[in-house]
């Protein structure tokens, strides 16, 4: 790879760039304009310009030249891959988009030796220079990385039960519990949030019973697996509906309400710049305040969530937010003017037990 001076690329750019580079293998010409990739990619044709420059700056064929270049062809500019070595799909943006992909697992026991293997494989596919190019070009920074060095056994187990479709027994602490409790699961996926894994699993319960259940994985003391029973997830099960609509993991029961947030013009700008669940609209009041609406259903996480504003949001709906952001705003207070600091009885909003 040859430097530039360009800033790094998001990994969706990181991706969109290689999807662009795949779409042009494909045709047998090896060239689209830039009209026509701005409409496959659905992004602006400013973009395509942005791409186009980074990946001929970037990255080379096998023979030393840039992998593709700009050409003009009736007055409309056009994308034209150089020939050159193998398939690129098959090489450095295979390696660079399961590496940076793979960097929030990092110190996982178990899911970091299976990806290093597939890195390892993939690496022989790319050049010393690219691979070494790759391996500073993604970093993830984690924020209080939960610590699985004691659970490698517990989440072994778990991997399997979760791809292989087999029951697991557990023992499992609850946040606040003295001692650990049985349970069977039939674990449907593992959860990453917030550098931690959890197990969305069917719990089964005596007299037929069974529910969904999210448990945290460093609380399971004990984890086996039972090779003899076999299950299957449903057909229209699709843990991006399960998760994709609430902000955290709280699975909650209540109903989905307008949730009204007004930001002063400091945070304005953070808060655009995500695609938060549940998003309904931007909308300006009368005093030029910006107000995020979502239909969320509001639970602990939600409360947490906007306390992370603090003075820079007013929660203006629902009422129920609003007490309960009131409630622990006060209580943080009370945690600084108290003479000895205590609050015995108060409990912070958190993620699931």
């Amino acid at each position: 790879m040859a430097a530039t001076n360009e800033s790094e690329p998001t990994y969706p750019a990181a991706m969109q760039m290689f999807t662009l580079l795949r779409l042009l293998e494909r045709r047998s010409t090896r060239a689209l304009s830039f009209n026509d990739l701005a409409e496959r990619l659905q992004v602006n044709r400013r973009t395509i310009v942005r791409y186009v420059k980074v990946l001929a700056a970037c990255v080379d064929t096998d023979d030393g030249r840039p992998v593709l270049r700009r050409e003009l062809r009736d007055g409309e500019a056009w994308a034209v891959l150089n020939d050159g070595g193998g398939p690129l799909s098959k090489g450095i943006f295979h390696f660079a988009a399961t590496y940076a992909a793979s960097r929030h697992l990092a110190g996982k026991p178990v899911l970091d030796d299976s990806v290093t293997d597939v890195l390892d494989d993939l690496r022989g596919g790319v050049r010393p220079a690219e691979a070494a190019r790759i391996l500073s070009a993604f970093h993830y920074v984690p924020f209080g990385p939960k610590d699985y060095r004691c659970r490698e056994e517990v989440l072994e187990a778990l991997v399997q039960a979760v791809v292989r479709g087999r029951r697991v027994e557990i023992r499992y602490r609850a946040r606040g519990a003295r001692r650990a409790e049985q349970r069977l699961l039939e674990p449907w996926t593992l959860v990453m949030y917030r550098d931690g894994l959890y197990v969305w699993s069917r719990v089964l319960r005596s007299g037929d019973r069974a529910d969904m259940r999210l448990y945290a994985v460093e609380r399971i003391e004990e984890a086996t697996l039972d090779r003899a029973s076999a299950f299957t997830v449903p057909d229209d099960y699709d843990p991006e509906r399960t998760f994709g609509r609430t902000i955290g993991l709280w699975q909650s029961t209540g109903p989905v309400e307008p949730v009204e947030l007004a930001f002063s013009p400091v945070a304005v700008d953070l808060a655009r710049e995500r695609a938060w669940p549940g998003f309904q609209a931007w909308r300006v009041e009368p005093s030029g305040r910006e107000v995020l609406v979502l239909n969320v259903p509001v639970t602990p996480e939600v409360v947490s969530w906007v306390l992370t504003w603090g003075p820079t949001v007013e929660v203006l709906a629902p009422a129920s937010l609003r007490d309960q952001v009131t409630t622990q705003l006060t209580a943080a207070l009370a945690q600084y003017a108290s003479p000895d600091g205590a609050l015995d009885n108060f409990c912070p909003a958190n993620v699931p037990a």
